[in-house]
Order: C-alpha cells, then sequence, then structure tokens
C-alpha cells in the first residue's frame, strides 16, 4: 500500500500539480491576450512537461534515494508527474470549452479546416484523396469533448517519451 508521505506520491503530486497550475497560467494568458490557446499551448508543451518530468526525477533521486535510481523508480516518478499534468490542463481546457467560451472552440474548428483546405495539393498527393475528404470531414464534425481528450493524449504522448529518455539518463 502507497501511504501518502511516501516521495512517490509527493514528489509527482508536488511537480505535477506546479507544472499543470503553470500550464493553466499559460493557457489563460493565452486566452487573455486573444490568442487561440488550442493551438499555442502545444509548443508550450514542449518546455512545460519536460522541466517538471525532469527536476521531478531528479528531486527523488537526489534527496530521497541516496542519488540512485532504477528505471522502474524513475518511470513511476514521470508517469505519475506527467498525469498529473495532463490531467489539470485537461480539466482547464474542458471548463474553458464547455463553460466560459464557446466561440473558442468554434474559432478551433474553423482554423483546422482552413488549414486542412490551404494544406490540400501537398495533403492529396501525399496520402490521397479519401484519406483527406476522411480527415476534412472528422475536422468537420468535431465535437468539444475531443478537445481536452485531445490535450490530455498528446501531454501523455510526450510525457511518456521524456519519461523514458529521463529515465534512463538519470539512473544510476
Amino acid at each position: 500500500m502507497i501511504r501518502m508521505n511516501s516521495p512517490y506520491v509527493r514528489v509527482p503530486l508536488r511537480f505535477g500539480s506546479v507544472g499543470g497550475l503553470v500550464s493553466i497560467a499559460l493557457f489563460v494568458a493565452l486566452y487573455l491576450l486573444d490568442k487561440n490557446p488550442l493551438v499555442t499551448i502545444r509548443i508550450a508543451d514542449v518546455f512545460i512537461i519536460p522541466i517538471f518530468i525532469f527536476f521531478g526525477i531528479r528531486e527523488f533521486k537526489d534527496y530521497y534515494n541516496q542519488r540512485k535510481l532504477r528505471f522502474w523508480q524513475g518511470m513511476s516518478i514521470g508517469i505519475a508527474t506527467y498525469v498529473i499534468i495532463a490531467l489539470l490542463s485537461a480539466i482547464c481546457v474542458f471548463i474553458i470549452v464547455y463553460f466560459v467560451d464557446d466561440a473558442l472552440f468554434q474559432d478551433f474548428v474553423s482554423n483546422s479546416v482552413a488549414d486542412l483546405l490551404d494544406k490540400k495539393e501537398a495533403l492529396l498527393e501525399q496520402f490521397g484523396e479519401e484519406s483527406f475528404n476522411a480527415t476534412l470531414k472528422k475536422t468537420r464534425g468535431m465535437k468539444k469533448i475531443h478537445l481536452p481528450v485531445d490535450d490530455f493524449t498528446k501531454k501523455c504522448i510526450v510525457g511518456l517519451f521524456l519519461t523514458i529518455v529521463f529515465s534512463i539518463i538519470l539512473r544510476k
């Protein structure tokens, strides 16, 4: 049984919560600056997620594990950290899209369709007309729930890759 005062709980909870709050603050700041945070936040994920995963694993190793780290320990800390970041971020996206600004979702869909149409020739050449039309139909039929689920999923994919890398680099 895992105790709440265990470093396996405390470290990822602290780093994941702070990382999630930074992600939310950035999302809200972009929203208030009239930028579409649903598009721009992806760029920020590349900087936010690795910082909190790396320093979370490193703190666990340096302060709670006698400067030693096994791969599974790094993976445990990293996975818990990025899942917390992704969950907090997805909840923020859900609240904003469902309760604060419906136009944000509509703007996202419109921009996504416009981007597809702008790149139509290259996409047709690369993937074919059937694939392009299916993607266009899927984009036009997007539901609000897709955005927080997509945000959560992409953060987890990025986090998993980074956790594997950092767990290998930091183990000793």
